[in-house]
């Protein structure tokens, strides 16, 4: 209050002209260290594209200048990200190589097995590149875009159970502050209400199409449970019911659904 009050009287004392300037230099100020930040920022990525080992030199260098800058948590989170992923060449007899393999065949020409690289990760680097996104998230709790980095890269690790359980709080924070997120730089996504439900369905495609029913019926019902009219994952809850050859509740969440939009086809 103390802070207010002093502010309201040195407003009163400045001429109204001088006030117009000095809001407009304030602002000018602030664009130009939004667009330092972006700068920043996008040399920061080239890096980690580039040479790790300079891309952490530079965001180091970026964090004793300004160490509250929330875009450090992306860029620490992307660069263990990186550090954890590791190729190994293995032999395996079970499937066809991907594009990046061939076939081994022994002295008669008979395929005996495929010789393809295959991505892991180390988990120490990994966990270490979700806890700069747990800090973002603390911090900065309307982010979305740490919210689906997180679940992002948990997915593709292989940790859908982190995948799910990142996306729920993302869900439970909505309950909160509605649909004013905010993403990278600051920017508002208050204009796209649907962004949460609409990457929600994405996720539980991605869980869908790696065959983890069970991750996936978790995702959609914590989805209906918060989102009790949404459509999609009334259907989705079905799709699993007939997966699972359970054809009454199949068709009780059909019927639900379209006794909520009888033009949903």
């Amino acid at each position: 209050m103390l802070k207010i009050v002093i502010l309201q009287r040195i407003i009163q004392l400045i001429p109204m002209k001088r006030f117009v300037f000095m809001a407009m230099a304030l602002l000018l100020a602030v664009t130009v260290n939004a667009q330092d930040v972006q700068q920043k920022y996008e040399e920061a990525v080239k890096l980690l594209n580039t040479d790790l080992d300079e891309a952490k030199a530079f965001i180091g260098q970026w964090e004793k200048e300004d160490p509250a800058n929330p875009e450090l948590y992306s860029l620490w989170f992307n660069y263990y990200f990186a550090k954890s992923l590791q190729s190994v060449v293995e032999l395996s007899t079970d499937s066809a190589p991907d594009s990046r393999g061939f076939a081994v065949t022994d002295s008669t020409g008979k395929t005996v097995g495929y010789l393809q690289e295959r991505i892991i990760y180390n988990d120490t680097l990994l966990s270490m590149a979700f806890n700069w996104l747990d800090r973002g998230i603390a911090a900065n709790p309307g982010r979305l875009d740490f919210y689906f980095g997180k679940a992002t890269a948990a997915l593709r690790a292989g940790k859908d159970s982190l995948c799910i359980e990142t996306v729920i709080k993302a869900m439970d924070r909505a309950q909160i502050i509605g649909t004013k997120w905010i993403w990278t730089f600051g920017e508002s996504r208050e204009n796209e209400p649907d962004l949460l439900t609409e990457c929600i369905q994405d996720f539980f495609i991605g869980l869908y199409e790696k065959g983890n029913m069970e991750q996936a019926e978790a995702l959609i019902g914590a989805a209906a449970e918060r989102y009790p009219k949404n459509i999609k994952y009334i259907t989705n809850a079905g799709i699993l019911a007939l997966y699972k050859g359970d054809m009454n509740k199949a068709l009780d969440k059909f019927l639900q659904a379209e006794k909520l939009d009888m033009k949903d086809h």
